[in-house]
């Protein structure tokens, strides 16, 4: 478990005197390590505390990533609401850079994300129907004049 959480904590961030080439091979190395790692790695905890909460989304952007993918496919152990405030706070933070080598992990937490405002907005749409939920503008008049 050690391993793992020390994986995931490296901080993936680009050293100034690191060049292209060799950043690039590091990332491509870091992504292959991580598609290696099961679900139950990835979600596990330390401490009762889930891994992500230990990740900055702004240096381990993939580590993160991949981490609250396997969170997002496997409901259950967080809430909705604090998937909701992880993701969120993945998309404003995250590394561009390290992003590029996300792939399909990319494109699953963007397509949850999708998934969740579609299934918001069906909801709040039921809210505006008249006669429906708290739409009070469209409420009948039982009041006789």
């Amino acid at each position: 478990m050690a391993e793992v959480v020390k994986l995931l904590l490296t901080d993936t961030q680009r050293d100034p005197r690191t060049g292209d080439d060799t950043y690039d091979e590091y990332l491509r190395e870091f992504v292959t390590r991580l598609k290696n790692m099961s679900t139950k790695k990835l979600t596990q905890k330390v401490d009762g505390v889930s891994i992500l909460h230990l990740l900055d989304p702004s240096r381990n952007t993939l580590s993160y990533l991949s981490v609250l993918v396997a969170h997002q496919q496997n409901a259950g152990q967080l809430s909705d609401d604090e998937l909701l405030i992880a993701t969120a706070s993945f998309l404003t933070s995250f590394d561009p850079i390290q992003a590029r080598y996300a792939g399909s992990l990319w494109m699953s937490c963007l397509g949850w994300t999708a998934s969740l405002i579609q299934q918001t907005n069906n909801v709040r749409s039921l809210h505006r129907r008249p006669g429906v939920g708290t739409d009070m503008n469209n409420r009948p008049n039982f009041c006789r004049s």
